[in-house]
């Protein structure tokens, strides 16, 4: 089994999420991270300034941290989501 699906309590736009999975057999956990990254702050943001933010959000981002997706924002939001993994080097 390569994916696993978790059930989250309905959270607010800005909110991120950690969580910490341990796997038998293994000593060291594995981290992820769900990160609300600015999206739609102005009135008139065009999706090519929505782009270059996210960009440099993601570029300038905890470097011990590796980015697994990008989620799709709803029309409305003012943030989007960004999962990450604890990189085990």
């Amino acid at each position: 089994m390569r994916e696993i699906s978790l059930p989250l309590p309905l959270l607010n736009d800005d909110q991120g999420v950690e969580m910490e999975l341990k796997i038998s057999g293994l000593e060291t956990p594995i981290s992820f991270r769900i990160v609300a990254f600015p999206w739609n702050t102005a009135e008139k943001t065009t999706s090519e300034e929505r782009i270059v933010m996210l960009k440099n959000s993601i570029e300038t981002y905890d470097k011990d941290w590796e980015l697994i997706q990008i989620y799709t924002p709803m029309p409305e939001s003012k943030f989007i989501k960004v999962l990450y993994r604890r990189r085990m080097d």
